[in-house]
């Protein structure tokens, strides 16, 4: 029924693997007002929403292309603790395919409320000529992220007041991305125990075989959340998207040396190479205490190799964009930044100075949440000035990239306090900022031992007083 949101449950995977990660489904009839259900996943801090995306063609892409994308992003997220991810759709077989845009948007953003997800992932796909386009977004919910997406100085452990900024943007709109149709859902799925082929999608459809755990599987096509997978025998039966792990699609590796063994886990090394470029995934297995291998295609064969020793590749950029936004929220600055190194990687080019700008600012705070004095998180947050140097967030991030670093401070942070300031007069964080620069300067003893470092040249200080003078004076 399409009025009123209805909850289906979906538990993934085995008890010991959902400590790590978690997702569920909800139905619901993207309609903007109506009743969105209760909530799922409560124990999880951090959830983002995968919705269905809108498919004017009715050709059924949308809501098999969600499904793929959710299971994707819980990949991607899978040794993260306290992270989570939704997947709402509609029900049965009926695509997303006249609902207007904004209406659709604002429907997500009502179901994301309700779940308290923090980030909606949404968006459209069409086919042309064998050729399915797909435009992605991703919008995140202010009132629910809060101070977690921000770049903050500490000095000893202590937060200093006011000497924060936010990191990112609330909407992104990601580069259109083309795939060949019958390319598109083709991927190695493993399969969960006693999970049963059937002869077509549905429940109801005869069952072909039973297929024991670890198995794994070629993927041709997909229909609902069904795939069409291939069998030893060169026929076709069809999965559910439940009974299967879905590893990432490719992996890229840039290492020398690298062991390739025979089977997953430390068994006999096949040979040991220089490994550089994209491999296909063919087979993923998780060891107890010895983690995730992934069985990998090489000119010559194939082998195992650790995963901690490989990036991820997704069917968007985009995945690797959430998956650090919500490692970022968790404080796992470390992995965050990798997940936004392989977005700018993936994304390249193609990609606007807007989202490149946010994946290098929220990289650089990555970087300097782990060290202050990180050289890398400055470098990144200096390439997003020169991305979008209209962008006044950029100047307060290294404004206080500028207070971290060790040494003599105050002339940059003056600088770019002015700069953000003619962007935007009336920006709240920027006022805070211009309130502790000006406390620093005056050697305010609740900044020490910041304040004793802080020095400014007759100009700066002359920049900085007029600051004040045009907006802090005149607001008392």
């Amino acid at each position: 029924m399409m009025g009123r949101a209805r909850i289906l449950l979906l538990l993934l995977g085995l008890a010991s693997l959902l400590q790590a990660m978690a997702g569920e489904r909800i139905v619901t009839g993207f309609q903007p007002g109506l009743p969105q259900g209760r909530e799922v996943l409560q124990q999880v801090p951090v959830k983002v929403l995968v919705a269905e995306f809108i498919d004017p063609q009715s050709t059924g892409l949308g809501k098999s292309l969600g499904y793929m994308l959710w299971r994707e992003a819980l990949t991607a997220i899978q040794d993260q603790r306290g992270a989570g991810v939704i997947y709402a759709h509609t029900g049965a077989d009926r695509p997303l395919a006249d609902l207007l845009r904004r209406d659709y948007h604002l429907a997500a953003l009502e179901i994301a409320r309700a779940q308290n997800s923090r980030v909606v992932l949404w968006g459209a796909v069409a086919e042309e000529g064998g050729q399915v386009y797909v435009d992605s977004y991703l919008t995140t919910l202010p009132e629910l992220v809060g101070d977690s997406l921000s770049l903050t100085v500490r000095l000893n452990g202590r937060t200093l007041p006011d000497l924060s900024s936010e990191v990112g943007r609330s909407r992104y709109g990601f580069a259109q991305r083309r795939y060949d149709r019958k390319e598109l859902f083709r991927r190695a799925v493993v399969i969960r125990g006693g999970t049963r082929l059937r002869r077509s999608p549905s429940r109801s459809a005869p069952v072909v075989t039973r297929i024991p755990a670890t198995t794994a599987l070629q993927a041709l096509d997909m229909q609902g959340s069904w795939f069409r997978v291939r069998r030893d025998d060169g026929s076709s039966a069809w999965v559910e998207i439940g009974g299967v792990d879905l590893p990432p699609r490719r992996v890229r590796i840039d290492r020398d040396r690298i062991n390739v063994r025979s089977g997953p886990g430390r068994t006999r090394i096949l040979r040991t190479l220089d490994l550089h470029g994209e491999f296909p995934v063919l087979d993923s297995r998780y060891l107890p205490g010895d983690g995730v291998w992934y069985r990998l295609r090489f000119p010559w064969g194939s082998g195992w190799v650790a995963a901690f020793l490989t990036e991820p590749r997704f069917t968007l950029p985009a995945i690797q964009f959430l998956a650090g936004l919500q490692r970022y929220q968790l404080e796992n600055y470390e992995q965050a930044s990798l997940a936004f190194r392989r977005f700018i990687d993936e994304a390249g080019s193609t990609e606007s100075n807007v989202n490149l700008a946010a994946a290098h600012a929220l990289l650089g705070a990555s970087r300097l949440m782990q060290d202050a004095e990180s050289r890398d998180g400055r470098r990144q947050i200096d390439r997003a000035v020169e991305l979008t140097p209209y962008d006044p967030m950029v100047y307060d991030l290294r404004l206080l990239s500028d207070l971290a670093r060790p040494g003599v401070v105050g002339a940059g942070a003056v600088d770019d306090l002015d700069r953000s300031l003619r962007l935007d007069p009336r920006n709240s964080r920027t006022l805070a900022l211009l309130r502790a620069v000006t406390a620093l300067s005056r050697g305010d003893p609740q900044y020490r031992p910041l304040n004793h470092l802080f020095r400014l040249d007759p100009e700066r200080g002359g920049i900085l007083s007029r600051l004040q003078r045009i907006h802090l004076d005149g607001h008392r």
